[in-house]
């Protein structure tokens, strides 16, 4: 197989003997791939929804004293916002206080410039927690849909039915596909998709050599902690 792409305004080309392809489906359909793929791969990849929006805004705090002493690092607000703490468990003076937002809670925000996303965090922060504007030493924000990578955050694979979902995981010839869009979704999805990409290849070779290769260990997850939730 060849993969031709461009570096630093040079055509490039590398041979491969397979390859494993987890560029979001959004991306996907800006590449040329010949021969094409299957029509029903073809058509999926072509007609894949826009990932879901997300914005991340972390705000760092000189220290936590404007933050609830008994608040356990997480909470929710009614509009559909989270709030964390992820320095929560951490020995540090300064704290990390972050707001995310995704699916319809985070398109309002996408339609805000930078500057007035953080404007607008730290004011919405300020209001949970009186003293974090004062608090605050620095902030800086992700806003997944200005990613041009993925165009979105996670795919909406949680939707999709059983075929779907297996016509996108669906090997092509050489070409394996894995990421969070090809399993049941999220970061354990893209996880468990690597596992099964290179159990298919082993699988490829094992039959082709007539020799047992090693397998691909099975993905685990871990069992799920839960902590008590507090709304805010």
């Amino acid at each position: 197989m060849n993969i031709s792409y461009r570096r630093a305004g040079k055509d490039l080309t590398r041979r491969a003997d397979f390859v494993v392809c987890a560029l979001p489906f959004t991306t996907l359909r800006s590449i040329r791939v010949s021969p094409a793929l299957r029509p029903d791969k073809a058509q999926m990849i072509a007609e894949t929804r826009q990932h879901q929006s997300s914005i991340r805004v972390i705000l760092q705090l000189a220290d936590a004293s404007c933050l609830a002493p008994d608040w356990n690092g997480y909470g929710t607000t009614e509009d559909g916002l989270e709030i964390w703490q992820p320095t929560f468990t951490m020995p540090t003076r300064r704290r990390l206080l972050v707001l995310y937002a995704q699916g319809a809670a985070a398109i309002p925000w996408v339609a805000l410039d930078a500057e007035r996303r953080l404007q607008l965090a730290a004011d919405r922060l300020d209001t949970l927690f009186p003293g974090v504007r004062g608090c605050c030493e620095r902030a800086t924000h992700v806003c997944w849909d200005e990613e041009p990578w993925s165009l979105g955050a996670q795919s909406h694979a949680g939707a999709m039915s059983d075929s779907e979902r297996r016509c996108a995981a669906r090997a092509e010839g050489r070409i394996h596909f894995a990421g969070e869009h090809t399993s049941a979704g999220w970061m354990d999805g893209a996880l468990e998709s690597g596992h099964r990409a290179a159990r298919e290849i082993l699988d490829t070779l094992n039959r082709k050599s007539g020799t047992a290769l090693p397998r691909a260990s099975s993905y685990q997850q871990p069992p799920l902690v839960l902590s008590r939730t507090t709304r805010v």
